[in-house]
């Protein structure tokens, strides 16, 4: 599907392409890098906003980014954007923007899901050995024993 861009903005793309990085990969001997890059410079000429980050994951994290550029592409598709600066207003907005694509035509496998957006670094992993008769934990440097499972805890 293509959709129709103003032509001060870009030309006419594929969104769908863009908003699913992981696809358009699976697709193409071009690195993720590169693809990442490609994808920046072309939500950044849309949006005339700079991505204000050098990590992808992170200048998209709070969804901001994402509504204004699909706000360009069909103006008025959302109605409200949470600027404030908390997680929470960071997954409303990228809800509303999956919810926004969906509108557009746009199929679930054709996008992330929010949670691939989370920054990682605040969460710790908790292995715990399930050969073990209580609840003992192992640190993450030590390999979990045959059976085990490992968990992924939000750090406050």
């Amino acid at each position: 599907m293509r959709e129709q861009v103003g032509a001060d903005l870009a030309p006419p793309v594929q969104l769908g392409s863009y908003v699913s990085v992981m696809e358009w990969r699976e697709q193409s001997a071009v690195g993720c890098d590169e693809a990442y890059l490609e994808a920046q410079r072309w939500i950044e000429a849309v949006t005339k906003k700079n991505f204000g980050s050098s990590d992808f994951r992170s200048a998209l994290e709070n969804g901001v980014l994402l509504c204004d550029l699909i706000n360009k592409i069909r103006p008025g598709i959302i109605k409200r954007v949470n600027r404030l600066p908390t997680p929470i207003a960071g997954l409303d907005n990228l809800n509303v923007f999956l919810r926004a694509c969906g509108k557009l035509g746009l199929k679930d496998a054709q996008l992330f899901h929010p949670g691939d957006l989370q920054d990682l670094s605040t969460r710790v992993t908790v292995k715990r050995c399930s050969v073990c008769d209580d609840d003992t934990t192992m640190p993450d440097a030590v390999s979990p024993a045959a059976g085990s499972s490992v968990q992924t805890l939000r750090v406050p």
